[in-house]
């Protein structure tokens, strides 16, 4: 009896042996496991930086300020996929405005929906263009003084939404100032961003 006890006693010392070195190589595994989910989960969001697309302005046409005449004008925005994947579901819009300073156009409480029909396409491709117009202001002449004189500014600005091929919705944002000396617009120091 003493020796089946001790047999027990050694048979569940061993089993108990054979649980804790288990249970220590699950863990290990397990945690093996989970450095191999992040190492991938980091590998999919640098491969999809690296391949999603990236829309950002290129260029702003039209709205000459010395050849402003009654009516209003359009302005044409362009954008350029500079990513290596398409840009879906895009919807764009923006707006022009009077402002003393970049900071107005936050304070701005009307949105450029608001205030402008947007355009939606399905998809830009990689290298390709995304072209839009921006309802131009009708300048009365006190605004052209002002301007001339430096008070006031024009600046356009927006934003346009779309998806990754990753299933990401993303946004560019766009704001630049209309410069009088040398009729052209120029990026505003603040609004423009990708994301």
């Amino acid at each position: 009896m003493v020796r089946a006890n001790d047999n027990a006693e050694k048979n569940n010392r061993e089993t108990g042996k054979n649980t804790a070195e288990s249970l220590s190589l699950t863990r290990q595994s397990n945690d093996a496991t989970i450095r191999s989910v992040e190492a991938t989960e980091q590998q999919y969001r640098t491969l999809a930086s690296v391949l999603r697309a990236w829309l950002s302005l290129t260029r702003i046409d039209g709205w000459d300020f010395a050849q402003d005449k009654p009516g209003r004008r359009r302005v044409l925005v362009t954008f350029t996929n500079t990513g290596y994947s398409p840009a879906l579901h895009i919807h764009a819009h923006g707006s022009m405005k009077l402002a003393t300073d970049i900071e107005a156009l936050a304070e701005d409480p009307e949105t450029c929906a608001d205030i402008h029909d947007p355009i939606s396409t399905e998809a830009v491709g990689a290298g390709g263009t995304l072209k839009f117009e921006v309802l131009g202001l009708q300048l009365t002449t006190n605004d052209k003084a002002a301007m001339a004189r430096g008070e006031v500014f024009v600046y356009i600005y927006g934003h346009v939404d779309y998806d990754d091929v990753f299933g990401m919705r993303r946004r560019s944002s766009y704001a630049a100032m209309y410069e009088i000396d040398g009729g052209h617009w120029s990026a505003a120091a603040k609004f423009n961003a990708l994301t």
